[in-house]
């Protein structure tokens, strides 16, 4: 009886663990993307700002 008790709370235990894991994993890989996007937005932007400074300097 204590055995199979014992048992199955190692197994919630493990359980616990691994759903812990797997949403740790989930929220890092999710910002890890936010990350990405935002790198990626702010390249793009310098780079527009920049080609609109050189259209500036250009025109003047």
């Amino acid at each position: 009886m204590i055995f199979q008790y014992l048992a199955l709370q190692s197994v919630n235990v493990g359980i616990v663990i691994t759903a812990g894991v797997l949403l740790d994993w989930r929220l890092f890989q999710v910002l890890v993307t936010i990350f990405m996007i935002a790198g990626i937005s702010l390249v793009r932007f310098f780079k527009e700002r920049n080609a609109l400074l050189r259209q500036e300097r250009a025109d003047v």
